[in-house]
C-alpha cells in the first residue's frame, strides 16, 4: 500500500510540475505584446496531421530561461530527432509574457520544432471561477497565436488534481471530489470556448492519467468539448497494450469507444521507492526505462490509425528537486543556480532508434 502512495502522490508531484499552476500574475490587458513569431520560417516545421514524435521540456529546465541554454536545449532536442515539444504557458514572465514566449517559439519553429502549448489556471484555483479564468487566459493566448500554434492542452491531470485519495484508481466517478470536479470543468468549459473564439482551427488536448477513465466518462457526459485525448502513462500501470480495466476490458478499447484520436502526453518508467532510504524514491532504473519507453513508443506508432502522438517526461533530469527522481532521459547536474547536460541514457539512444526507424 506503501508503493502505491508513494506512485500516487507522485503522480500529483507531476502535474504541479509540468503545469507550473502556482504563479500569480494573469495573461491580462495590460501585458506588453509585441507582433506574434512566424511559424512558417526557412525551416520546414513537422505536417500537423502526421504522427508527432515528442518530448517534455521547457525554457526553464535548464534554470533561468536565455536564448543559449534555450537553444542548448534545442540542439539536444534535434539530435533526438523529435518534431514536437509540450510545454506549459510562463505566466511568470508578468508583462514581458509575449515577449519571452515569441523568443521562445521562434526559437523552436526556426529550428523546424512544434509545439503543445499547455494552458493552466493561474492562481489558486480551488478559490476562483475557473470557467472566467480558462476563457480569459486561453482567448488572449490563441488570438495572440491564431494559425501558428495548432495544439493547446487545457490543464494537465485534471484527474489527478479531483481525486479523493492518492491511491484512486479512477474508474469510478465516487473516486473524485464533487466540487473540486465543477471547478476543473468550468476550467475546461471555459478554456474551450476561448481557443473556439480565438482560433478555431486549433485543435484541444485534455489529459488523464493511468486508468482514470471515469474522469473522461464525466467529461462526455457534462458535454466538455475538446478534440483529443492526451494520456500520462508510467511503468507502474504496466505494458498499455494488454493493460485491462473494469469488466475486464482493455483500457485501449474503452479509450477507443469516446471516438476521439489519442496521444501519449507523458510516458516514462518510475523510480522504485527505497526502504533503506525512508521510503524516498530512487533513480530511474535505466534498462527499465529504455525498456518501457521502447515498447510503449513502438505501441503507439503500430496504433497510428488512432494513437497520434507519442511524448517522453522528461528530457532532462531535474537535480534540483527536494527529492530528485531523475526522469531526465538525458542527464543533468547542478551548476550553482543552473543545470549543465551531462550525457544521453539508454532510452535517449533508445528513442531516437525508434524516431530514426519510422522517420525513414
Amino acid at each position: 500500500m506503501k508503493k502505491v502512495i508513494f506512485i500516487l502522490v507522485g503522480v500529483l508531484i507531476l502535474g504541479a510540475v509540468i503545469g507550473i499552476i502556482v504563479h500569480q500574475v494573469l495573461v491580462n490587458k495590460g501585458a506588453t505584446k509585441t507582433s506574434p513569431p512566424s511559424a512558417t520560417p526557412t525551416v520546414a516545421l513537422p505536417d500537423p496531421t502526421a504522427f508527432q514524435w515528442g518530448i517534455n521540456t521547457g525554457p526553464n529546465a535548464l534554470g533561468d530561461f536565455t536564448a543559449e541554454n534555450w537553444q542548448e536545449q534545442i540542439d539536444i532536442m534535434k539530435k533526438l530527432g523529435v518534431k514536437w515539444v509540450r510545454f506549459a504557458w510562463e505566466y511568470q514572465a508578468g508583462n514581458k509574457v509575449y515577449i519571452r514566449e515569441n523568443q521562445v517559439l521562434q526559437a523552436l519553429w526556426d529550428n523546424g520544432i512544434n509545439v503543445i502549448l499547455v494552458i493552466e489556471p493561474t492562481g489558486d484555483w480551488e478559490n476562483m471561477d475557473t470557467y472566467q479564468n480558462g476563457y480569459n487566459n486561453a482567448l488572449q493566448i490563441s488570438s495572440y497565436y491564431k494559425g501558428e500554434i495548432k495544439y493547446y492542452q487545457l490543464l494537465n491531470e485534471g484527474a489527478a488534481m479531483i481525486a479523493k485519495t492518492p491511491t484512486s484508481d479512477g474508474q469510478s466517478e465516487s473516486d473524485y471530489d464533487p466540487a473540486k470536479y465543477v471547478k476543473i470543468k468550468n476550467f475546461l468549459l471555459g478554456a474551450a470556448e476561448g481557443i473556439a473564439e480565438g482560433d478555431p482551427a486549433a485543435k484541444t488536448v485534455v489529459t488523464t492519467v493511468g486508468t482514470h477513465t471515469a474522469y473522461l466518462d464525466m467529461l462526455t457526459r457534462d458535454k466538455v468539448p475538446f478534440d483529443i485525448i492526451g494520456l500520462d502513462w508510467y511503468s507502474w500501470s504496466g505494458s498499455f497494450a494488454d493493460k485491462k480495466i473494469a469488466n475486464n476490458q482493455l483500457e485501449s478499447d474503452k479509450l477507443k469507444s469516446y471516438g476521439k484520436p489519442m496521444i501519449f502526453t507523458e510516458v516514462n518508467a518510475w523510480p522504485a521507492a527505497d526502504p533503506s532510504n525512508g521510503g524516498k524514491m530512487t533513480k530511474v532504473n535505466e534498462d527499465l526505462q529504455s525498456s518501457f519507453i521502447s515498447e510503449t513508443a513502438e505501441y503507439a506508432y503500430t496504433h497510428k490509425d488512432w494513437i497520434k502522438g507519442f511524448y517522453v517526461f522528461s528530457l532532462f533530469d531535474d537535480p534540483f528537486s527536494t527529492n530528485p527522481l531523475y526522469l531526465g532521459i538525458y542527464g543533468s547536474e547542478k551548476n550553482g543556480k543552473i543545470c549543465v547536460p551531462t550525457v544521453a541514457k539508454k532510452a535517449y539512444t533508445a528513442y531516437q532508434a525508434i524516431i530514426k526507424k519510422y522517420s525513414e
